[in-house]
C-alpha cells in the first residue's frame, strides 16, 4: 500500500521525489547503475518507512551526460541539496553498482551524507562506461568542478581493431585470463 506522495522532477535535478505522509528528519538519494533506472521502486521502501526518497536520475536524462562519462559531481550535490530543501536533516546515500561508486565517492566529499549504503560498489573509479565507449576511452566516469577524478584506466585488448566492451582489459596487472587473476586479500 503506498502511503507517499511521488512527484517528477524535470528541471536542475532530475527523477522522482517520493515523500511520505508522515516523513520522519531522514532523507535518502537512491542511485541506480549503469542501466541508467531511475530506482522508484527501491525509493519507495525507504519512502514507506518515512523516509524523503529521491530516485535521482544522474546520466541519460535532459541536459545531462549520455551515459557514465565524466557526470558532473554536482548532480549527486544538486540531489543532496533538494533533500534538504524538503526537510531532511540527515542523508543517506543508497547506490547499486556503478551508483554504489558514486555513493561511496559523494560521501567522501560532503560531510552532510551521514549513512551510505553501497549495493555491489567497485573498489575503484572507473573510466568512462557511456555511450561511444572507444571514443572517450581514458575519461572517468565522474568530475569535480573543473576537472575530472583520478580512475582506473581500461585499455583495448586488441589494438589496432575496433574493440567492443568485452574486449577491455583493466590496467594493473589485471587480465582475463585464469593464469593472471588476483591474489586473495588474505596471502
Amino acid at each position: 500500500m503506498q502511503i507517499y506522495g511521488q512527484m517528477a522532477l524535470t528541471g536542475k535535478v532530475q527523477g522522482e521525489l517520493l515523500t511520505p505522509a508522515q516523513p520522519n528528519e531522514w532523507g535518502i538519494l537512491v542511485l541506480g547503475g549503469s542501466s541508467g533506472r531511475v530506482d522508484i521502486q527501491r525509493a519507495s521502501l525507504f519512502a514507506n518507512m518515512g523516509l524523503i526518497a529521491l530516485a535521482l536520475r544522474w546520466f541519460g536524462g535532459s541536459n545531462q551526460t549520455p551515459g557514465i562519462c565524466e557526470v558532473p559531481l554536482e548532480t549527486f550535490v544538486d540531489g543532496i541539496d533538494e533533500l534538504q530543501r524538503e526537510g531532511c536533516q540527515r542523508i543517506a546515500i543508497i547506490g547499486t553498482s556503478k551508483g554504489a561508486e558514486a555513493a561511496l565517492l559523494i560521501a567522501t566529499l560532503d560531510d552532510r551524507v551521514q549513512a551510505v549504503f553501497a549495493i555491489g560498489p567497485s573498489s575503484v573509479v572507473w573510466g568512462n562506461i557511456g555511450p561511444d565507449l572507444m571514443e572517450f576511452l581514458g575519461r572517468s566516469d565522474h568530475r569535480g568542478p573543473g576537472r575530472a577524478n583520478h580512475f582506473h584506466l581500461c585499455l583495448p585488448t586488441h589494438p589496432g581493431k575496433k574493440n567492443t566492451r568485452k574486449d577491455l582489459l583493466p590496467t594493473g596487472g589485471f587480465s582475463n585470463t585464469a593464469s593472471d587473476s588476483l591474489p586473495l586479500l588474505s596471502q
